[in-house]
């Protein structure tokens, strides 16, 4: 299995899924222990609602949420200045709708630093979790990755956050 070995292997993981999670719970339990061991997770759509009923993704992600994929234009307010958003325009995909899910809202424990400026959902968020003296950072991101092929500022939030979460900027 890929997460049997230690967080060194793996400075940070970007986990997101555009359909339904099916079979065991071997993968979230496997986040959960590189979590544990002080891995660092970027947790983008539709992790937070489009997965196994048994799955506990709380321990994984910033957001919680019901099923709703839409479009949205993707521009942001940014709410707290931070490094993840150096360098990133609020035009996060160039004005152009794009997938995102509507109806979210940040946990408990977690801070919003981004949300959507046409409706003040979450866009991004973090928390630092520390479990038996091990630190990770949580940075969860409310839209597809697989923009970042298409769209610069996009491309670059991702990075900035997998550089954020190992201490790099």
């Amino acid at each position: 299995m890929l997460f049997r070995s230690t967080p060194s292997m793996y400075n940070c993981i970007l986990y997101y899924t555009n359909s339904s999670q099916t079979g065991s719970n071997d993968l979230p339990n496997n986040l959960l222990n590189y979590r544990n061991l002080g891995g660092h997770l970027i947790t983008a759509v539709f992790t937070w609602n489009i997965r196994p009923t048994t799955w506990n993704y709380l321990n994984l992600t910033n957001f919680v949420g019901t099923v709703n994929q839409t479009f949205n234009n993707t521009n942001i307010n940014v709410l707290i200045s931070h490094p993840i958003f150096s360098g990133v325009s609020s035009a996060i995909t160039n004005n152009t709708s794009y997938y995102v899910d509507d109806i979210v809202s940040t946990q408990s424990g977690s801070t919003t630093l981004a949300n959507f400026s046409s409706n003040n959902r979450p866009f991004l968020a973090i928390r630092t979790v520390t479990t038996s003296g091990n630190t990770s950072n949580l940075i969860s991101i409310n839209t597809w990755p697989g923009g970042i092929s298409s769209y610069t500022n996009m491309r670059r939030l991702f990075t900035n956050a997998a550089l954020w979460s190992v201490g790099l900027i």
